[in-house]
């Protein structure tokens, strides 16, 4: 449920606005609510659950895509490596296979 809220910013001044409160707060009831040093009301920080598991999420990401860069890389000089390789066989399969005369018809 949306409520509307009144704080004092870090300036003494007063402040309203709307945030979330639970359906049960009678009017009035004091709430938590977070501001950012200018006063401001910003979301609720993370738990320590909440950053441990976003930062481990988020640097197994950058773990795989810093791996994942060289993999794509090496694969594609695999790739053209192998074309070039066939490329050559057709070339000396062309040299050699009339002198060996034998052909399926």
């Amino acid at each position: 449920v949306w409520g509307e809220v009144r704080w004092s910013a870090p300036d003494g001044t007063a402040r309203t606005g709307r945030t979330r409160v639970a359906s049960d707060s009678a009017v009035g009831a004091a709430v938590t609510v977070w501001t950012d040093p200018a006063g401001r009301l910003v979301t609720q920080p993370p738990t320590v659950n909440q950053a441990r598991t976003r930062s481990l999420a988020i640097g197994g990401l950058v773990g795989l895509s810093a791996a994942a860069v060289p993999f794509a890389c090496g694969r594609l000089l695999r790739d053209r490596l192998e074309r070039r390789r066939l490329k050559q066989w057709d070339v000396e399969w062309a040299r050699f296979d009339p002198l060996w005369g034998r052909r399926t018809p």
